[in-house]
């Protein structure tokens, strides 16, 4: 009886849908919808085929829409991917609609061997307001356009991202950024190479991480969300920020080029990118695995013929060796624990990842420098010989455990490796100082791209991570520590044959604490001002400051009811004279779901209650139609986030709350 029921409301809910199907309100009065309208009359005017989308799903007309122009191939070639997408939101051509006009007049006349397509998006500018509880209920032009991609194998698209614009690299050097990810995905190895030799033909320079494949590829990217939306569907995307100017465009048209040629339907995600100035070395993971098994080979052959010669060296290491081998366990048992106690300590610091990452390194160093002055003091264990070959079997041992978590790590390692030979057979103080320093440059240039290229979570979770997380971040630090240790040593300073007095001591200790305490101090500084310093680009939408409104006048709500056969039908309105830039509408009911089917999307929050998909920026009266079962009271509550007409950087978030009785 239930599935009989069940049948004969779905039965209903489908001849009520077809019946009002016919209702929508087609007001025009806001400028986003207007503009939307505007690019259509002007591309349209210039003879290329463009069609309109709605963001919405009872297609009321009252929204920005999204632009989808075609520029069909007057002669395809033979390739699976066989349409090209560039996709820029329609905010990006807000100031000059004439170059959007000639840069399709460039792709036309380019005759290109693929399909193309230029996708002018609406409602992607994120609108920020404090105090929207369903800021996820609101409908983006990507988001809408690409769900509704049937051939997803047959395509790719370039993403124009104009919030960051062009940057500015740590020398300042003007550069575009390449997003070659998203979605815990890499970009294809021929959509970022074409994007990168476009840059350098128009005399540009493009940047990205260096450490890209692995940042993505674990999911700790800070991703671009229209790129990512994209991936999402299986399309292979990259994306390239830009200004907007004709030499920028250029960019985008050599790119269309390029990629009549280039065009591939394998998917390497496996590769990486060396840069030097405008030189840019491409290789695949192909070559690391070679050389990972060509440093493994020569491992295992120097451990099985060279370390066990009966020399009197070797006798003397070894000794050394079997009288100090707990410390190199202990060191480490000493830094993890060290790394839980300040990670634990300063818990209230885990908002701040850096300032806590900072903390937790500089209270490493700083214990184990008392641990490592006082093993010199007492003479215990010290030599230069036993230090070295601890500090090389860890670094061996690093480059085994994390290339096993990611390939790409392996460069970085094994160019610690190579500067920590050369350590290990120094003895004087200002030779390994150097060395010191410079195996601190291989990993400069991943804490620049992880800084600059990690989201927040990922961030915080690194900072303030698990057990495991902290023995692989002491097994990383053992390396640098030994060879402060060795340099230690070397000085003499606290030799226990030296003689020196409680004064000196002190002295030094402070002297050596506050070496670290201000070269970690600037590091963090610095790593501040790449994080969250200030960026070229700024955000075409306005930022808005949100107070709380006063007057629930300002929205007006009315609605009907009708009977239709076993459901209640009811007719919603939602109005405002002022100008709205955004409703948050969700309905409760009492124990119950609280409708059958709407005109709108909506998603279903708990179990009575839903929250109706409402694109941003209303240009008229919002209309819901929904069925529900007969007797079913509901909860309409609304959001209403309306600019002050006084103060237009300021926005009203007007509550109101109706009750739907039937």
């Amino acid at each position: 009886m239930k599935m009989k029921g069940s049948c004969k409301k779905a039965c209903l809910v489908a001849l009520f849908f077809a019946f009002f199907s016919l209702l929508s309100l087609t007001a025009q009065t806001l400028d986003n919808l207007d503009f939307s309208l505007k690019i259509y009359d002007e591309v349209e005017q210039k003879g290329f085929t463009v069609r309109k989308q709605n963001l919405d799903a009872a297609d009321s007309g009252i929204f920005p829409q999204n632009l989808i122009i075609e520029i069909p191939s007057p002669q395809k070639a033979k390739n699976e991917i066989d349409t090209v997408i560039f996709s820029f939101t329609q905010d990006f051509f807000s100031k000059d609609i004439s170059l959007l006009l000639s840069f399709l007049d460039e792709l036309r006349n380019l005759n290109l061997n693929y399909d193309c397509i230029v996708f002018l998006s609406a409602n992607d500018n994120q609108l920020f307001v404090r105090g929207d509880d369903g800021r996820e209920h609101h409908p983006t032009g990507s988001a809408v356009y690409t769900s509704s991609i049937r051939n997803a194998d047959n395509m790719c698209a370039i993403v124009i991202d104009e919030s960051n614009s062009t940057s500015t690299s740590f020398f300042a050097k003007k550069t575009y950024s390449i997003i070659p990810g998203g979605s815990s995905d890499v970009s294809p190895s021929w959509l970022v190479k074409s994007l990168c030799d476009s840059c350098q033909e128009n005399k540009a320079t493009p940047s990205m991480p260096k450490s890209f494949s692995m940042l993505y590829r674990l999911g700790i990217a800070r991703e671009t969300r229209r790129v990512s939306q994209f991936f999402a569907q299986s399309i292979p995307a990259a994306g390239i920020a830009l200004s907007l100017s004709e030499k920028d465009l250029k960019i985008l048209v050599t790119a269309a080029r390029l990629l009549q040629t280039r065009r591939s339907s394998i998917w390497d995600r496996h590769y990486s990118v060396f840069q030097v100035e405008s030189y840019t070395f491409w290789y695949g993971e192909a070559l690391l695995a070679l050389f990972f098994m060509v440093f493994a080979f020569a491992t295992i052959f120097t451990v099985s013929f060279s370390s066990f010669k009966d020399t009197s060296r070797n006798k003397a290491i070894f000794n050394d060796i079997r009288r100090s081998a707990f410390l190199a366990l202990g060191y480490i048992i000493i830094i993890v624990a060290v790394l839980i106690l300040v990670q634990t300590i300063f818990s209230f610091a885990a908002r701040n990842p850096l300032l806590l990452m900072g903390i937790k390194i500089i209270a490493v160093f700083m214990v184990l420098e008392i641990i490592f002055i006082t093993q010199i003091r007492k003479n215990f264990n010290t030599s230069l010989e036993g230090t070295g070959f601890f500090m090389m079997f860890q670094s061996s041992l690093n480059i085994f455990i994390f290339t096993w978590m990611d390939l790409s790590l392996f460069f970085l390692f094994f160019q610690e490796y190579i500067i920590l030979t050369f350590a290990r057979k120094s003895r004087t103080r200002i030779n390994m100082i150097i060395l010191f320093l410079l195996s601190l440059a291989p990993f400069l240039n991943l804490t620049l791209d992880f800084l600059r290229g990690a989201n927040y979570t990922s961030l915080r979770m690194f900072a303030f991570c698990t057990v495991f997380g902290n023995i692989l971040f002491a097994l990383a630090l053992l390396p640098l520590l030994m060879q402060i240790f060795r340099i230690l040593l070397v000085l003499g300073i606290f030799n226990s044959k030296k003689k020196i007095s409680r004064k000196k001591n002190f002295v030094y200790a402070a002297i050596a604490t506050s070496i670290v305490i201000l070269f970690f101090s600037g590091f963090y500084w610095m790593m501040r001002r790449i994080r969250y310093g200030s960026s070229s680009g700024t955000p075409i939408r306005m930022a808005y400051t949100t107070v709380d409104g006063s007057n629930p006048e300002m929205v007006q709500v009315s609605y009907s009811e009708d009977e239709f056969m076993e459901l209640t039908i009811y007719h919603i309105l939602i109005e405002s004279s002022e100008k709205v830039l955004r409703y948050s509408i969700s309905l409760e009911a009492e124990g119950s779901i609280p409708l059958y089917d709407c005109n709108y999307d909506y998603t279903i929050e708990a179990d009575n209650k839903v929250f109706f998909e409402i694109p941003d920026y209303p240009a008229g009266t919002i209309e819901i139609v929904y069925s529900a079962d007969k007797d079913l009271n509901g909860l309409l509550k609304i959001s209403a986030f309306i600019q002050n007409s006084k103060n237009s950087a300021e926005v009203l978030h007007q509550k109101k709350e109706v009750t739907i009785r039937s």
